[in-house]
């Protein structure tokens, strides 16, 4: 049941978002999808609250450095995958690769995270979680905003330096948090952690696709020359419709330009809300903490 009604908040929740620029914010249909989702949500605490065995007990949010982890975890994958919903057609379409060549072009996104991950639990031990956490999260917001600056004309090796960058502060902070919310709970409810730290990535995913999206979807009709306004669901749809009406050149560069303004928009929009969460968020994360995973806090959580 309680799968159920959080399963119904995130759709309920998802679906404003995205609706909001066709729809307009103020229309009916969106507010209610927004309304319906805080009334969702509300259900979801109180029931999970009675229940004798819930799927999330609310209580363990008050343990300031799990809900500050959990968090900024989902942050951290909103603007990671933000990222993903734009880097495959900004590649194919603006850069003209291939789609093998694509999924070669984003390595390294990658190697940052392999290089960094494995040495951050270690470094946030020495210097502290909050200082690692808000490295991490600036230099991924930092990372999106250069981003912004990508267009048709942007070389290979800059727009790789911008993924590398983001990758290192995905491994700056992520592993560092999830390390942080394992601590934060006695040994026998690891796979509480486990779940929430699982949950806080997926939602933050679909949070990240669903605001860029938007975002772009709104940006990109504006941009688009009136005869293709009714083909901006993407770049690839709006350029084959160029393509077909014999636009030439002239038209297939317009599309361009307006697909790479509304992803600048997109990704600014992304970076502005990355570096202020992550503000917010370190302010309830422990300056240090030697404590490994499975060690019992002293607040009673049961």
């Amino acid at each position: 049941m309680g799968a159920a009604i959080l399963t119904a908040a995130l759709f309920a929740l998802l679906f404003g978002i995205i609706e909001g620029p066709e729809r307009g914010w103020s229309s009916p249909v969106v507010l209610g999808g927004f309304a319906g989702a805080a009334v969702l949500m509300a259900v979801f605490v109180l029931y999970a609250l009675r229940a004798r065995h819930p799927l999330l007990d609310p209580r363990v949010f008050a343990i300031a450095p799990l809900r500050s982890g959990v968090l900024g975890i989902g942050l951290a994958f909103f603007g990671l995958f933000a990222l993903f919903f734009v880097n495959a057609q900004y590649l194919q379409y603006a850069q003209g690769y291939s789609p093998l060549l694509t999924g070669v072009a984003i390595a390294p996104l990658v190697i940052g995270m392999i290089l960094v991950s494995k040495r951050s639990v270690g470094l946030a031990q020495r210097f502290g979680g909050r200082l690692m956490f808000v490295a991490g999260m600036l230099t991924l917001a930092a990372g999106l905003g250069s981003l912004s600056l990508a267009d048709a004309s942007t070389p290979y090796a800059l727009y790789a330096a911008d993924l590398f960058v983001i990758s290192v502060g995905m491994g700056l902070c992520v592993p560092t948090l999830s390390v942080g919310v394992m601590a934060a709970l006695p040994s026998e409810r690891a796979g509480l952690g486990s779940g929430l730290n699982s949950a806080a990535r997926e939602i933050g995913s679909a949070l990240g696709v669903a605001v860029l999206g938007t975002i772009l979807t709104g940006r990109f009709a504006d941009g688009l020359p009136p005869a293709l306004a009714g083909h901006a669901h993407s770049a690839g749809e709006a350029l084959a419709v160029a393509d077909a009406a014999g636009g030439g050149p002239g038209a297939h560069a317009r599309v361009i330009e307006a697909f790479t303004g509304a992803a600048a928009a997109g990704f600014r929009a992304v970076a502005a809300a990355v570096a202020l969460g992550a503000l917010l968020v370190a302010l309830g994360l422990p300056r240090r903490d030697h404590r490994t995973p499975g060690t019992r806090r002293t607040r009673d959580i049961s």
